[in-house]
């Protein structure tokens, strides 16, 4: 997705001039992938950068067009003064056409993320290929287009030849509408205006307001005020997914565009959101993107207990820590006491959060309804413990 690849991270330049176009797609590649907060991690290789075979960790984001190095990793690969890059995935050089690439460096490495997140895998290398994730054994396969022996449901889609992005017609109730298909975001996000006229029509749908558990994705502001809403069912092609939950989002960002709007203009069309990970794990995803063709074949049920949480919105810091910014609301009325927008939270149980990954703190605050977690927390410089339940948001 995302506004931003890496989770605190501040921009400093763009880089990456006129480079060399790389030979076409290698043989296919297969590569197991990390899962944390319901996106994607792969182990990356550069050859030739100041040490003979520099590894790294790198996001697969289907709904970012650029790339993002991290500072330290962009001067060790001597970004700006060269003219090719070499990306190597499971030991296969990567095709990366240059006249589409563009690049920010960043000056931290993310800790929010499944380790240290160095760099990202863009819709602008993605596209170049057929893509396969197989959330069921957590794989992420590449290959020359035409190469792959199908599987599943076909679901025709557009991609833009500029960004790499891929959007798909969905069915809600008697409409149609159109979403990109995003493994980079966590949850499946909808613009808010919409998902306020369908709860208002199906009160019942609406489940709390404050993004709490995977929902919860960039720890911005404008999360404390989503709606979050499940909705009986979804039509994706000839699939028919049932108690999905979304969360409808609004903010306004670079030059006080909503961000649905800012969001599209990287799009193949304009679309009313994203189909996220909360989904997409659920399935092998296969993208055929030369033939502008999805296939879909689920692996397991979606989860429809995956809002049962301690219902508090994060903010994922720089120096690794986690802020509580908002409670989750439903009715009017906070589904918890005793724990304030400002607090620092320092452990789950015996789980300390500084530095976990923010999937491994979400999974702590996760259960059953009616489960107790034991939260410490810092506030105004002292701790505080307090005992929490798992609610069903």
């Amino acid at each position: 997705m995302v506004r931003r690849v890496v989770c605190g991270m501040f921009a400093l330049l763009l880089l990456i001039p006129a480079m060399l176009i790389a030979a076409s797609p290698s043989p296919p590649v297969t590569v197991p992938f990390v899962l944390d907060h319901n996106r994607v991690f792969v182990d990356v290789e550069f050859p030739g950068a100041a040490v003979k075979l520099r590894s790294a960790r790198a996001f697969v984001d289907m709904g970012a067009p650029d790339f993002t190095f991290a500072e330290d990793l962009a001067n060790e690969l001597r970004l700006g003064q060269i003219n090719k890059l070499n990306i190597w995935l499971g030991g296969t050089p990567l095709f990366i056409d240059y006249t589409k690439v563009t690049a920010e460096i960043y000056g931290v490495k993310s800790i929010a993320a499944a380790g240290t997140v160095e760099v990202n895998l863009p819709a602008v290398v993605l596209m170049n290929y057929d893509m396969v994730l197989d959330y069921g054994v957590r794989t992420l396969t590449l290959a020359a287009s035409g190469t792959i022996q199908h599987k599943g449901v076909r679901i025709p889609c557009v991609v833009d030849q500029k960004t790499g992005l891929v959007a798909i017609k969905v069915g809600v109730g008697s409409h149609m509408y159109a979403m990109t298909i995003d493994n980079g975001s966590a949850y499946t996000w909808i613009r808010k205006a919409l998902v306020r006229k369908w709860v208002d029509t199906h009160p019942d749908w609406l489940r709390g307001i404050g993004a709490v558990g995977d929902a919860n994705m960039n720890g911005t502001e404008a999360e404390t005020t989503a709606l979050l809403a499940r909705i009986p069912l979804i039509k994706v092609g000839a699939l028919q997914l049932r108690h999905v939950g979304l969360a409808g989002y609004a903010e306004k960002i670079a030059g006080n565009q909503q961000f649905f709007d800012w969001y599209s203009k990287k799009a193949p069309q304009p679309v009313i959101g994203f189909i996220g990970g909360n989904i997409l794990k659920s399935f092998r995803i296969e993208i055929d993107y030369a033939k502008h063709a999805t296939y879909w074949l689920q692996e397991m049920p979606i989860d429809r207990d995956d809002m049962a949480q301690v219902p508090v919105v994060l903010r994922p810091e720089r120096d690794g820590t986690y802020t509580v910014i908002g409670i989750c609301r439903r009715n009017g009325k906070k589904l918890m006491n005793g724990v304030l927008p400002g607090d620092k939270l320092v452990a789950i149980g015996g789980l300390a959060v500084r530095n976990a990954t923010f999937g491994t703190v979400l999974r702590a605050l996760h259960g059953q309804p009616g489960d107790k977690r034991v939260l410490v927390l810092e506030r105004n410089g002292r701790p505080v413990k307090i005992t929490v339940t798992v609610e069903s948001v």
